[in-house]
């Protein structure tokens, strides 16, 4: 994983010790707790959950959400935005979507340090920390020589139905790496990507495809959004409500 990462862990470095890890945490806890405005730059479930959490912490933190998308969470059901929007209203979180920043904070991420940052419509956001929730992607590096193919804009590894790699009847691509419509989440993996190594395998000794992946019409997942309080669907569920998993 690179450094800094493209989300708002800590520790920093991956080869830190267990001590030094749990410093790096309270350092950063040590940070936000001395500062009032906090600039959180993506609208996925990452940042949505930091801000919450924030919030819940610190009510007297003004916490601004920034995204790029039109719409909060694209491909997940309407009830989920909608409870989402609800949740973000009662918490007093400032979300500003369709918004993108013309360069990133000029202070390090989870720094106490006072700056200002204009979107490219123009608007200018001050604030006094901020949080990176965007950029994660899979580890593919050693796959830019180009053996398999080309990767996709997403550093992911093209497949088939079958999780095939195109032109390579005998190599298939699972998880993060893989070109799949659904989401990378931990929740589908354990319901979703269990059940395609299965089936892959089952691809692999029969030496010709016959199992394929059928993507779900609906993303189905759950994530607090402050301690007391979380978003979620399930697929064939029609309706979705607020969940209190603590």
């Amino acid at each position: 994983m690179p450094t800094p990462h493209a989300y708002p862990a800590r520790p920093h470095l991956l080869t830190t010790s267990a001590a030094d890890a749990a410093a790096d945490l309270r350092a950063t806890g040590e940070q936000l707790a001395q500062v009032r405005r906090v600039l959180i730059l993506g609208a996925g479930p990452v940042g949505l959950e930091l801000a919450g959490e924030i919030r819940e912490a610190w009510p007297d933190k003004h916490v601004t959400i920034l995204g790029p998308s039109a719409e909060i969470l694209p491909g997940y059901l309407p009830e989920v935005r909608v409870e989402l929007h609800r949740q973000l209203e009662e918490l007093g979180i400032d979300l500003r979507l369709r918004s993108a920043l013309e360069s990133l904070p000029p202070v390090q991420d989870g720094t106490a340090a006072a700056f200002t940052v204009r979107t490219g419509s123009g608007a200018e956001i001050a604030a006094d920390i901020w949080f990176r929730c965007f950029g994660a992607h899979p580890n593919t590096g050693f796959l830019c020589d180009g053996a398999l193919g080309d990767l996709t804009d997403r550093r992911t590894v093209p497949v088939d139905e079958h999780w095939n790699v195109p032109g390579h009847p005998n190599v298939y691509a699972l998880g993060d790496i893989a070109e799949l419509p659904d989401p990378k989440m931990a929740t589908w993996a354990q319901t979703r990507h269990r059940p395609s190594s299965r089936t892959s395998s089952r691809n692999f000794e029969a030496s010709s495809p016959s199992r394929s992946t059928n993507p779900a019409p609906s993303r189905g997942s759950c994530c607090p959004s402050a301690p007391a309080r979380a978003w979620g669907s399930c697929h064939r569920l029609k309706a979705v409500r607020s969940l209190s998993p603590w």
